[in-house]
């Protein structure tokens, strides 16, 4: 999620802001910590950055590191 972030030129706050999220758990998701990420924000995360969750999830990542 990261690169997507980076990609839209977006901070985390507006990100979180966008998606009813902290910054930190934003943040944590993208570095790979947040270990209960659950289907609601990643599908929150995926609507936001207009991407299907397939794409997201089949990129090689662990569902958990996205």
């Amino acid at each position: 999620m990261f690169e997507l972030r980076k990609r839209h030129n977006k901070s985390l706050r507006t990100v979180a802001k966008a998606t009813k999220m902290s910054p930190g758990i934003i943040s944590k998701v993208e570095k790979g910590e947040y270990d209960t990420l659950c289907l609601t924000r990643l599908l929150r995360l995926c609507k936001y950055y207009e991407v299907h969750i397939a794409d997201v999830i089949t990129r090689g990542e662990k569902c958990n590191t996205i």
